[in-house]
Protein backbone atom coordinates (compact mmCIF):
# COMPACT_ATOMS: atom_id res chain seq x y z
CA UNK A 1 0.00 0.00 0.00
CA UNK A 2 1.33 3.41 -0.96
CA UNK A 3 -0.11 6.81 0.00
CA UNK A 4 -0.10 9.72 -2.44
CA UNK A 5 -0.83 12.69 -0.18
CA UNK A 6 -1.12 15.40 -2.83
CA UNK A 7 -3.71 13.51 -4.87
CA UNK A 8 -5.37 11.93 -1.78
CA UNK A 9 -5.06 8.43 -3.26
CA UNK A 10 -3.94 5.06 -1.95
CA UNK A 11 -2.39 2.49 -4.25
CA UNK A 12 -3.31 -1.04 -3.18
CA UNK A 13 -1.67 -4.17 -4.49
CA UNK A 14 -4.33 -6.86 -4.36
CA UNK A 15 -4.46 -10.56 -5.01
CA UNK A 16 -7.19 -11.80 -7.32
CA UNK A 17 -7.98 -15.03 -9.11
CA UNK A 18 -5.79 -14.01 -12.06
CA UNK A 19 -2.87 -12.84 -9.91
CA UNK A 20 -1.70 -9.56 -8.43
CA UNK A 21 -3.06 -6.22 -9.61
CA UNK A 22 -2.85 -2.58 -8.51
CA UNK A 23 -5.78 -0.34 -7.73
CA UNK A 24 -5.96 3.38 -6.90
CA UNK A 25 -8.61 4.46 -4.39
CA UNK A 26 -9.53 7.88 -3.01
CA UNK A 27 -8.91 8.25 0.72
CA UNK A 28 -12.32 9.91 1.06
CA UNK A 29 -14.04 6.68 -0.03
CA UNK A 30 -12.53 4.40 2.62
CA UNK A 31 -14.35 3.78 5.90
CA UNK A 32 -12.92 1.70 8.77
CA UNK A 33 -15.23 -1.14 9.86
CA UNK A 34 -15.18 -3.76 12.58
CA UNK A 35 -14.67 -7.46 12.05
CA UNK A 36 -18.30 -7.98 13.06
CA UNK A 37 -19.46 -5.70 10.23
CA UNK A 38 -17.22 -7.50 7.77
CA UNK A 39 -18.42 -10.91 8.88
CA UNK A 40 -22.10 -9.90 8.77
CA UNK A 41 -21.81 -8.66 5.20
CA UNK A 42 -20.04 -11.72 3.78
CA UNK A 43 -22.20 -14.06 1.73
CA UNK A 44 -20.13 -17.09 2.63
CA UNK A 45 -19.60 -18.45 6.12
CA UNK A 46 -16.50 -17.21 7.92
CA UNK A 47 -15.69 -19.27 10.98
CA UNK A 48 -12.79 -17.22 12.35
CA UNK A 49 -10.44 -14.51 11.27
CA UNK A 50 -7.09 -16.03 10.28
CA UNK A 51 -4.07 -15.14 12.42
CA UNK A 52 -2.49 -13.27 9.49
CA UNK A 53 -5.32 -10.71 9.31
CA UNK A 54 -5.03 -7.45 11.26
CA UNK A 55 -8.31 -6.80 13.13
CA UNK A 56 -7.63 -3.05 13.08
CA UNK A 57 -7.11 -2.90 9.30
CA UNK A 58 -10.50 -3.74 7.81
CA UNK A 59 -11.98 -1.05 5.57
CA UNK A 60 -15.04 -0.64 3.35
CA UNK A 61 -15.42 1.35 0.14
CA UNK A 62 -19.13 2.22 -0.29
CA UNK A 63 -18.59 3.45 -3.87
CA UNK A 64 -17.31 0.07 -5.14
CA UNK A 65 -18.97 -1.98 -2.34
CA UNK A 66 -15.63 -3.64 -1.54
CA UNK A 67 -13.90 -4.60 1.67
CA UNK A 68 -10.15 -4.21 2.07
CA UNK A 69 -8.61 -6.61 4.60
CA UNK A 70 -4.92 -6.27 5.42
CA UNK A 71 -2.44 -8.70 6.90
CA UNK A 72 -0.21 -7.97 9.89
Amino acid sequence: MDLYEKSQLIKLTSLGLSGKYEKFISIKNIVPVTYSDYRASCKRTISDLPDEIDWEMIYFNPIFKEFYVFDK
